[in-house]
């Protein structure tokens, strides 16, 4: 088990602290990174002065899980849509599209909090160049198992008997985890694929050791992990396992080579991605 540290970034409007890549860590292929962004808007602003204006991805899937407040989601292939606290985003970027992301009307203008994982799980090669698709989930839709004070939002994947809302190109299971005060928990895992765990919120004990949020948790294969947690606490588990293709990122896009990723801005640049124009 290894621990790593997420640092700060920023994102437009958004301050974000990034749990990989960074310096400490790079891809954890099939998940290429990830953002954790907590924003608290004094209210009076318009959506458009706020949040991450219309920009292109190609290659991978960004998946916004909604932590607190409400994220409108635009793109080029005609989508708006506002998904609440509990929710998740699932942009298939495929071949390329453009999108944004900003907080809601109500938020910018009456102010209020708002809290967001932004994950990016790779694409395998031979589906970098499908056609691009969004999907989104209110919370009420997302499959949860409940264990006295321990609830299990199953996004992708699998958790007991529980099947994921999402289905991903990569077999991956990812989990949104949130335990109570003085619980003690053992997440079971699938032994045959790497796991992640990123610290959302609260202090926790994990194999014995004493974790705070915005810790970033390695733990490779392994059948289950004990959780003792002292506050409230949110965790983000990621389940999954590299294909060995080699991973090319360069800003928004994920591809198996430098040269495909030029050609990926060169296609955005030439309006191959379609246009998105914003209305509010």
């Amino acid at each position: 088990m290894k621990i790593y540290n997420a640092v700060k970034a920023n994102m437009d409007s958004f301050e974000i602290m990034q749990a990989f890549p960074n310096n400490e860590i790079n891809f954890l292929n099939p998940f290429v990174l990830l953002h954790h962004a907590h924003n608290y808007f004094e209210g009076g602003e318009k959506p458009e002065n706020l949040g991450v204006p219309p920009h292109p991805h190609r290659g991978f899937v960004p998946v916004s899980i909604i932590l607190k407040g409400a994220l409108h989601h635009r793109d080029s292939l005609g989508n708006s849509s506002i998904i609440n606290a509990g929710g998740v985003q699932w942009t298939s970027s495929g071949s390329g599209l453009v999108h944004s992301e900003r907080p809601t009307k109500e938020l910018s203008e009456n102010g209020g909090e708002l809290e967001l994982i932004q994950l990016w799980v790779n694409l395998p090669k031979e589906d970098k160049m499908n056609d691009p698709e969004y999907l989104a989930w209110e919370d009420n839709e997302i499959p949860k198992y409940i264990s006295n004070g321990t609830k299990i939002s199953i996004i992708s994947g699998k958790y007991e008997d529980k099947i994921g809302v999402a289905k991903s190109k990569f077999d991956i299971d990812l989990l949104l985890v949130e335990i109570k005060d003085n619980e003690e928990f053992e997440l079971k895992l699938d032994e045959n694929k790497d796991t992640y765990i990123y610290i959302i919120a609260g202090n926790l004990i994990m194999n014995e050791q004493t974790l705070t949020k915005n810790k970033l948790v390695v733990l490779d294969k392994v059948s289950s992990v004990s959780i003792s947690v002292l506050n409230n606490a949110k965790l983000l588990v990621m389940s999954g396992n590299d294909n060995g293709e080699h991973v090319a990122a360069m800003g928004p896009f994920v591809m198996n080579s430098i040269g495909e990723a030029k050609k990926a801005f060169l296609d955005y640049n030439q309006g191959l991605f379609g246009e998105l124009i914003e209305k509010f």
